[in-house]
């Protein structure tokens, strides 16, 4: 009987207690145009689509229209699609950008040390921040069929 009570009390807690959910660090980068973009001042308040890349990366050029698809889906006009760029030269990048039509706002992560925050195993990689400032996507490609709120 001891051992019902406790299947049924640590059922109760397994289903009733919320998921624990990651919250997204904030971040400044430098944009192509040499201003600086706060992403610390968005997180929380609007949707924030992340992809990390670089030019040298084929996947990553591969996925360019995955990441247009996202970021023309229903509901993705108020969110924030940012393209972050790890360690390469300015030239490097506008080339890239310019060459694959790269459909987001890009800035630079010189030294990393934004794709080391959010703990990134490789490239690409997509990341969603939702409007409550929690990361609700993470994975090696943009999600299919994901829904704006």
């Amino acid at each position: 009987m001891k051992n019902i009570i406790l299947i049924l009390v640590l059922s109760i807690l397994l289903f009733t207690v919320p998921a624990y959910a990651e919250k997204a660090p904030a971040f400044s980068l430098e944009k192509l145009n040499g201003k600086i973009f706060d992403a610390g001042k968005l997180i929380g308040k609007k949707t924030i689509v992340i992809n990390f890349w670089a030019s040298w990366c084929s996947s990553c050029r591969e996925e360019i229209p995955e990441l247009d698809a996202l970021k023309t889906s229903p509901g993705s006009e108020n969110a924030v699609f940012i393209g972050i760029n790890l360690g390469e030269s300015e030239s490097k990048i506008k080339y890239f950008v310019n060459k694959n039509n790269y459909p987001y706002l890009v800035l630079k992560d010189a030294g990393n040390k934004t794709a080391k925050l959010f703990n990134l195993d490789g490239l690409p990689a997509t990341i969603i921040i939702g409007r409550s400032g929690d990361i609700v996507y993470k994975g090696a490609r943009p999600p299919k069929n994901y829904t704006f709120k």
